[in-house]
């Protein structure tokens, strides 16, 4: 509000008006708060080495900004942690054979396996159990020849085991790198045809991941692995003949067991419900063989199998498996036993 106030100069003696502000409220008249600008820092004044850990730091941190900006997630593994709790894998194969001859043969797998993150276990179980039926002549002569009876021969079926096997085996694994693993198994088997009462073996080994490739848009689909085992094998068998009849064997009843092992894995899937496989172990010995003779025993083992999933858990297989033994344990009285073995299977396994 303003107030005119006349006052009288006295100096030039004539009135002047004067206009003067009123006094304002306190509430007016409280002081304002001053707003003051930092000092920005003058690089140039500082010494070198601190201008160079400054300049560092800025881009650094202008690194991690752009980074963020383009990845918002960062990636912690590089692979997915395997998946917890135990994997299981069952197959039953049959084949029957009819004409001339009749042959019946059973075939039993399992396997189970677990993985954490440096550590794997592994579990197998096999069996195998088959017949062989035959017609033969029962009419025969003092000299063992086929005689007649009424101008023909007598005959009867005679059924023979063909195949009596089983065994279990353990392996623990220790990967070392996503490459290199060290592992220990340790196996326990029979084989009746083929004169083998027991066996005890032990494996010691190293082994190398060459091959893993997965896909990363389904689950569960290995389309390629490989691997290599080298290892030795240390062990005892022992030796009796069951078939055709109980004796002992013309080999040692007991023979210890040292020997390399060269094992190949192999699994190749083309397609989300297709995979085969391909197994394969080479194991010289070190020690005397079974007949008595130098070093020089042999095994191999080759088991090939195409698998056609029809469900999430079922499929349906066939198989091809060669076993060789350069020098198999022979029995006393024929027949003897041949170095090697060839088994077809067609069957079916579900997934666990």
């Amino acid at each position: 509000m303003l107030l005119m106030t006349v006052t009288l100069a006295a100096a030039l003696g004539q009135a002047t008006p004067t206009l003067t502000a009123a006094p304002k409220p306190a509430a007016e008249t409280a002081p304002q708060a001053v707003l003051t600008k930092a000092p920005t820092l003058d690089y140039s004044l500082l010494p070198p080495a601190e201008r160079a850990a400054l300049s560092a730091e800025r881009a650094a941190l202008a690194a991690e900004q752009i980074a963020k900006a383009f990845a918002p997630q960062a990636v912690v593994n590089k692979e997915p942690a395997p998946p917890a709790g135990w994997k299981g894998l069952a197959g039953l194969n049959l084949a029957l054979l009819a004409g001339n001859t009749q042959s019946f043969t059973l075939t039993f797998n399992l396997g189970l396996t677990r993985k954490w993150t440096v550590w794997a276990l592994g579990i197998r179980a096999w069996a195998a159990y088959g017949t062989l039926t035959t017609t033969v002549i029962t009419s025969v002569d003092a000299a063992g020849k086929p005689t007649t009876i009424n101008g023909q021969y007598t005959t009867a079926e005679v059924t023979n085991v063909a195949a009596l096997n089983a065994g279990a085996s353990v392996r623990g694994d220790r990967f070392l790198t996503d490459i290199v693993s060290i592992y220990a198994a340790w196996t326990e088997d029979f084989d009746h045809i083929k004169n083998i009462e027991a066996r005890h073996l032990g494996d010691l080994g190293v082994g190398f991941t060459l091959l893993n490739v997965a896909d990363r848009k389904i689950k569960d689909w290995q389309k390629l692995y490989l691997r290599l085992d080298i290892g030795l094998r240390g062990g005892y068998e022992t030796h009796w003949q069951y078939f055709p009849v109980s004796a002992a064997t013309e080999t040692p009843l007991g023979i210890g067991i040292l020997a390399g092992r060269a094992a190949l894995a192999f699994r190749w899937s083309p397609a989300k419900n297709i995979r085969i496989s391909e197994d394969l172990e080479v194991i010289p010995y070190f020690l005397p063989g079974s007949r008595g003779q130098t070093a020089g025993r042999v095994l191999i083992n080759n088991t090939t199998k195409l698998s056609a999933a029809i469900t999430s858990y079922i499929a349906l297989t066939a198989g091809f498996i060669l076993n060789y033994d350069s020098q198999p344990p022979q029995p006393r009285i024929p027949p003897f036993r041949t170095p090697l073995d060839i088994i077809l299977t067609l069957g079916a396994e579900a997934a666990f």
